[in-house]
């Protein structure tokens, strides 16, 4: 009697290098991929949060200047509102940041950092006529530097006095 065996064909070397081969290259893609997807997520997290600060310190001095009262100090780095009722309100333009700081009867009450975008610059500036005042900071492209397009000649206006303006124009009605 004769006993067979049933054989059971395995892969060769060669199938079993393709195979290894093929997966490698998938994984290596989806490497790449997984590398890219956290660099421009950490790109968009940086334009982000310098978006964020932008409108935090918009919304900040366009309130700060409609509750002015007097005139606007103003510098090329800096200005000063005064707000009514010993109140005053400085924005410091320093080389990386915007600094606003509350004073009440000359005591520093608190600052507030706004971060610029990278490779920007910032400087204060003012238009208007006797019977408004624009005020700006502006954000511009430091020489030299590649920079968002979103933040080339970026301008953060508000009108000094409005409240002020408005309140003297009903009483006189």
């Amino acid at each position: 009697m004769r006993v067979t065996l049933n054989r059971v064909r395995g892969f060769s070397l060669i199938e079993m290098h393709t195979a290894m081969a093929g997966l490698t290259a998938v994984l290596v893609i989806t490497g790449l991929l997984i590398h890219q997807t956290l660099r421009i997520d950490r790109s968009e997290r940086v334009r982000l949060t310098s978006g964020l600060a932008l409108d935090r310190l918009g919304h900040d001095l366009r309130a700060d200047l409609r509750d002015s009262v007097g005139p606007v100090d103003r510098q090329d780095r800096k200005l000063l509102i005064q707000a009514g009722l010993g109140k005053t309100v400085e924005y410091l333009v320093r080389d990386r940041d915007v600094v606003r700081t509350l004073r009440v009867d000359g005591k520093d009450k608190s600052h507030e950092f706004y971060a610029l975008p990278k490779g920007t610059i910032a400087r204060t500036t003012s238009r208007g006529d006797g019977n408004e005042t624009r005020i700006a900071i502006l954000i511009e492209a430091a020489k030299g530097q590649v920079v968002d397009p979103i933040y080339r000649d970026y301008a953060i206006e508000g009108n000094a006095g409005r409240h002020a303006r408005l309140a003297s124009a009903e009483g006189k009605r």
